[in-house]
């Protein structure tokens, strides 16, 4: 049992290139845990080779629901939802769905983007975070809650997207 918390993960695309970095991707994803369900938001939906697909999106993983794990994904810029029941309970007198509900869930499958992820950590390198004007700096911290906290950038970072 985790205790519940909120959590932000801000992450940005550099450039050695001069000036490339201001046009890169940036993003701050938010993440809440309440009991047993997680709620994670981002407004950056894609990365391809030469676009940016950007949106409202949030994901919300209740494993406290009835029938298994719920997950529902929410567009709140379209104002859509779709939600999905993985893991159900293996009851035998559930109710096996119908051919309508089969052809939904198709339907909804074929029509949604495939997408595969893959991330390298082999050259991850964490680096201190620095505050302070040049000369002066040193190691940045925050402070959450109660809790005193270093700040930390992560770099060579290596992220393969792979989308149908």
């Amino acid at each position: 049992e985790m205790e519940d918390f909120y959590l932000e993960i801000h992450w940005d695309i550099h450039s050695w290139v001069p000036l490339v970095s201001r046009v890169l991707p940036s993003d701050t994803m938010r993440l809440w845990k309440k009991g047993k369900k997680i709620r994670m938001d981002s407004t950056l939906l894609d990365v391809s080779e030469q676009s940016v697909k950007r949106g409202d999106m949030s994901f919300m993983f209740d494993a406290g629901h009835a029938g298994g794990l719920s997950i529902t994904a929410i567009d709140r810029e379209k104002r859509e939802f779709k939600r999905d029941v993985v893991m159900k309970s293996r009851k035998p007198e559930r109710e096996l769905p119908t051919m309508a509900e089969v052809k939904v869930e198709v339907d909804w499958m074929l029509a949604s983007d495939l997408v595969d992820v893959d991330m390298s950590s082999k050259t991850v390198e964490f680096t201190r975070a620095l505050s302070g004007w040049y000369g002066f700096r040193e190691d940045k911290s925050e402070t959450i809650g109660p809790y005193s906290c270093r700040v930390y950038n992560v770099g060579c970072v290596n992220l393969a997207t792979r989308s149908r």
